[in-house]
C-alpha cells in the first residue's frame, strides 16, 4: 500500500475531491484547485467564498475548514448520544455523518 504513495494517478484519483487536501493545497497558494468541492463546502456551511484568485481563495479557505471542524467536532457530540439512544438519532436514522 505504500508503494501507492508514489504513483501519480492513484494519487490523483484518491484525492482529487477531498477537502482537505484541496483546503491545503489553497493555502499553499496552489492554482490548480478543485474549486467545486471548495464551493460546496463553503456553501453547505452558509459562508460566502471568493475563488476569484489564488489570494482570495487562500484567505477564505482556511476559515472554510475551520468551520467545517467544527461541525464535525458538534456531529461527533451528537453521535456520541445517538449511541447512547440505542443508535437512533433525532430523526429516527441510525446515524449521522458529515462529509
Amino acid at each position: 500500500m505504500l508503494y501507492q504513495l508514489c504513483d501519480s494517478t492513484h494519487l490523483y484519483q484518491t484525492f482529487k475531491n477531498d477537502f482537505d487536501v484541496h483546503a491545503r493545497l489553497a493555502q499553499l497558494g496552489a492554482t490548480d484547485l478543485n474549486l467545486e468541492v471548495l464551493g460546496e463546502t463553503a456553501d453547505a456551511l452558509g459562508m460566502t467564498a471568493d475563488f476569484s484568485s489564488p489570494e482570495s481563495t487562500a484567505h477564505c479557505t482556511p476559515l472554510t475548514a475551520n468551520l467545517r471542524a467544527a461541525v464535525r467536532h458538534v456531529y461527533s457530540g451528537q453521535n456520541a448520544k445517538i449511541c447512547k439512544r440505542g443508535g437512533k438519532g433525532i430523526d429516527g436514522s441510525s446515524k449521522l455523518s458529515v462529509e
